[in-house]
């Protein structure tokens, strides 16, 4: 079917309780008709979830005549502006969009009495969004399984970097070496876990400068919305994590949302006092090896530069920033706001311009507060952008 914009397109305006038993069918079914959306970060549970701890999520019904044709979730912040629904978790965002339309963005802006849209991340193709200024297009990593066996899996993995995967599985037989008992736990997390894992992430943030997303507010109630919904074998759906625990004390973890047998982590972190024994790297490898006894099919490691993950996962996820703003007043000053940075260099993707231009934009992100944004953006000053994690 060629792509058209349809003359017909009608846009509803909705919270999510307000959606009824059809609607969050036709969302799905949406989204499960393109591999490009399948992902927990998609789906009606998790503007669900974010929606129970967050009053200004709306989601936006796009009609051609009577035919579901797209769905649309975001916040809607002070001044018009609308972030991707789960921000700052928003590793893919989309708007999902049915194949054979394209969408004008600032039409659901207008719909939603908006101004300005933001995105990183997004997985909706970009010829699928005619009025958007793309940027950054890349890919993100992600396990994926498919009709393999985790084994082949990995196998497949040490053909490709037969070198990294041998210190792989050389580090985790030490750790058999040097601890009596090594285990790998999954499933719903214990709060207590959950506590060490975010302490040790929070420690982490503040030693490398970067925002403290643990602390911050908008981000701590998203991740506060799934360590309230664990994941149970009869929901499918909800916050789920992979550890590893030696003689009986938990050294490293990763959480996140897990959607039926897809697992999208967002916490990851590690004990600093076992650094030595590599527990990172160690449950990761464990953990995909144990995806088949977990029933997971991806392992989602979304984007970013760490060097670690194209060893583990392959690109998969075609992803990239969307930005739009209304020729509204208001949508022009956003627009000119945001693009101030441009004139420092920011197409080099190397350059501190760029870093910064992210960095404040994710401080205005995750912290509403205007005391606390101050604050770390003095931080990112006195950082000068710097991006690296442990």
């Amino acid at each position: 079917m060629s792509s058209q914009i349809s003359s017909d397109l009608t846009y509803v305006v909705k919270r999510v309780p307000e959606l009824s038993d059809k609607e969050i069918q036709d969302w799905e079914n949406l989204r499960l008709a393109d591999p490009v959306y399948s992902t927990a970060l998609l789906t009606f549970e998790f503007a669900k979830a974010i929606a129970s701890k967050r009053d200004d999520v709306r989601v936006v019904l796009i009609k051609s005549g009577a035919l579901p044709v797209g769905f649309f979730c975001g916040h809607v912040r002070p001044g018009g502006l609308v972030r991707p629904v789960g921000a700052p978790f928003d590793d893919y965002s989309g708007p999902i969009v049915a194949a054979g339309y394209n969408l004008e963005l600032a039409k659901v802006l207008e719909a939603l009495g908006c101004h300005s849209y933001r995105a990183s991340a997004s997985v909706t193709p970009i010829e699928t969004v005619v009025d958007t200024k793309v940027s950054n297009p890349g890919l993100s990593y992600v396990v994926q399984l498919a009709d393999q066996t985790a084994a082949d899996y990995l196998a497949s993995r040490f053909k490709e970097n037969p070198k990294r995967h041998k210190n792989f599985r050389r580090l985790s037989r030490k750790m058999e070496k040097d601890f009596t008992q090594v285990e790998l736990r999954f499933g719903a997390p214990s709060k207590e876990s959950l506590k060490q894992l975010f302490d040790w992430k929070s420690a982490q943030f503040q030693r490398s400068g970067l925002v403290d997303i643990l602390s911050t507010s908008f981000s701590r109630e998203a991740l506060d919305a799934f360590v309230e919904l664990p994941f149970s074998e009869a929901s499918q759906f909800g916050g789920y994590s992979t550890e590893i625990w030696v003689d009986g004390k938990f050294i490293a973890g990763h959480f996140g949302v897990r959607a039926k047998c897809d697992f999208h982590p967002w916490i990851s972190a590690y004990d600093p006092g076992f650094s030595e024994s590599a527990p990172g790297i160690v449950l990761l490898y464990r953990a995909i090896e144990k995806m088949d006894e977990m029933g997971l099919k991806t392992y989602d490691l979304s984007g970013g530069h760490d060097h670690y993950k194209k060893y583990f996962a392959q690109p998969k996820r075609k992803i990239a920033d969307f930005q739009v703003s209304r020729k509204t007043l208001m949508g022009n000053l956003q627009a000119t706001s945001f693009n101030f940075w441009n004139m420092f260099g920011t197409t080099d993707e190397t350059s501190i311009a760029l870093r910064m231009k992210r960095r404040f934009d994710h401080i205005a992100t995750c912290e509403p507060n205007s005391a606390r944004r101050l604050k770390e953006v003095g931080i990112a000053f006195r950082k000068r952008g710097k991006t690296h994690v442990e």
